[in-house]
């Protein structure tokens, strides 16, 4: 497997020295964070958004070619459920070149989630609109030659594996893929191998992330000190031939009461993650 670091926890450090970071730390990719996090005010703050130009885009592959840093994929979590037809246009739009970004940047992989239920709206007007949102990105992605993946985020519409195995089953249009994240699954009591077996090669992505707690209480710990049962998460993932990115998620600090100093919490958690996979 290979080994990757999200750069949402890593807001307030200009892109390319997070670059220069975890390449002398020694990861092979970064995954680029392009959502607005609880904890991002600033919208320049988000790493990648879809206002760059292709220059700015062309640039940036350049300097992650200079540190020989690949781009594991991009964290483009929109709000996708939105009633509003000039907004679900413009989420939509958004995540198109979000896309079309990672094409330029040389990854194959963007991933996103459902967002939460809005007030006042009913579960299958819900399922309508997310079905429609999203059979529209996927055959833009599969145009352009891009993996669509979805992750079940505890508290939102999708926020299990059987929500997401529904929504698999309710699409029309290509293939959503998998980016799995087990500190979600953990929350909502998820069998996680038996998810990893029935999602098999559709995994694309995986947050190397922990979890504790119960729906409406819990945290997002340093790996290894939550629920996740790492080992035997690791060992399923390889029983179904995953071989690719696994990228350390950084929220225990705002998700809890653990260490601030995100790039110490880099470069040891690549030795974490080395130490369970290898």
């Amino acid at each position: 497997m290979k080994y990757a670091f999200h750069s949402g926890s890593m807001y307030d450090i200009p892109l390319e020295e997070v670059i220069k970071k975890l390449t002398e730390y020694g990861y092979d990719a970064i995954e680029i964070n392009g959502e607005k996090l609880p904890w991002i005010e600033d919208e320049k703050d988000i790493h990648i958004r879809s206002n760059m130009t292709e220059k700015e885009i062309k640039e940036l592959r350049s300097l992650l070619e200079k540190n020989q840093l690949e781009v594991s994929a991009i964290s483009a979590h929109l709000e996708l459920i939105e009633k509003d037809p000039v907004k679900r246009s413009q989420v939509i739009s958004h995540s198109k070149t979000l896309i079309s970004h990672a094409k330029l940047l040389g990854t194959d992989v963007v991933h996103g989630l459902s967002g939460f239920k809005p007030e006042n709206m009913s579960d299958e007007e819900c399922w309508d609109i997310l079905i429609e949102v999203i059979d529209e990105i996927v055959e833009y992605a599969e145009e352009v030659g891009v993996k669509y993946a979805f992750e079940a985020v505890v508290g939102m519409f999708i926020n299990s594996g059987e929500k997401l195995k529904e929504l698999r089953s309710k699409m029309t249009k290509g293939t959503l893929y998998v980016n799995f994240d087990p500190s979600h699954l953990i929350l909502v009591k998820d069998d996680i191998p038996q998810l990893i077996r029935e999602f098999g090669e559709d995994i694309v992505h995986v947050h190397f992330k922990d979890g504790t707690g119960e729906t409406d209480n819990y945290e997002f710990p340093p790996v290894g000190k939550g629920e996740v049962n790492i080992p035997e998460f690791v060992k399923v993932l390889k029983e179904v031939g995953y071989d690719d990115y696994v990228s350390i998620e950084y929220e225990a600090n705002y998700f809890g009461n653990y260490s601030s100093d995100i790039s110490q919490v880099a470069k040891e958690s690549i030795e974490i993650m080395k130490d369970y996979i290898e």
